[in-house]
């Protein structure tokens, strides 16, 4: 049966519905176009004029809360002394608040893993060539797949860190959610100040660190899933235990 044109968008609208996840990575591709085709080199060259010339060194030294290194040795240490808190604590009300601090340790791990690998595989794939080259040698487009560095602009690294710590942490302590996605907001607009990456960049990897948290969340934070905030040592036993039920 032949669909006319407005049953075909109802159709569509009520397919969409169901599938939030689809309909917000849509209206984020087409986000990114939008900006790719009319904003991103606009603002370049707004941000690059003298009148952002004397807060760039904020910037630049606000853009290193975006570095992997010391966001991962601190969720690390943090998540080896909950575990050995929780089993100093035995049961109770203290071992199961440090099990739930584990909890969202190993989410932050698998979201960076995700995420990371999601936004390496856009940036090899898609292979834009970073604001620098067009602000130095007049440069502006997408080069053949995994050239390298310059042809890895698209998304930011640096925004999809600053994001997904701040997704985690806002599910840790709600009430500090504007904070730290504001904070995140500011690592990702540095970027722009400082050359580095365009508005879609920052835009695509938000969403993409966001959603990766989100969705990795419902697992890793299930109440009735134990083994998140059991030791790696304890894990295998559960899952074999799992197993043997079967």
């Amino acid at each position: 049966m032949n669909l006319r044109p407005p049953a075909i968008a109802a159709n569509f609208d009520a397919w969409m519905a169901r599938r939030p996840l689809a309909y917000a990575s849509l209206v984020v591709v087409a986000a990114c176009l939008v900006l790719g085709l009319f904003v991103d080199l606009p603002l370049l060259v707004h941000l690059q004029s003298e009148s952002w010339r004397a807060v760039k060194p904020a910037f630049r030294l606000l853009g290193q809360l975006g570095r992997a290194e010391g966001w991962i040795v601190g969720a690390s240490v943090l998540y080896v002394v909950a575990l050995l808190s929780a089993w100093r604590h035995g049961d109770g009300a203290v071992a199961a608040w440090y099990r739930w601090i584990a909890r969202h340790c190993l989410l932050y791990f698998a979201a960076l893993i995700a995420s990371g690998a999601a936004i390496h595989l856009l940036k090899n794939g898609i292979a834009r060539l970073r604001p620098r080259q067009f602000l130095e040698e007049g440069g502006y487009g997408l080069g053949m797949p995994f050239d390298g560095h310059p042809w890895d602009s698209f998304p930011s690294g640096h925004t999809q860190l600053a994001f997904a710590t701040a997704a985690v942490l806002s599910l840790l302590a709600p009430r500090w959610a504007p904070a730290v996605y504001l904070l995140a907001g500011l690592v990702g607009f540095s970027r722009l100040v400082t050359g580095w990456h365009f508005l879609s960049d920052v835009v695509a990897s938000a969403f993409i660190a966001v959603i990766s948290v989100r969705l990795l969340a419902r697992p890793l934070l299930h109440p009735a899933r134990a083994w998140p905030g059991l030791s790696p040592l304890a894990w295998w036993r559960h899952w074999w235990r799992l197993w043997r039920r079967r």
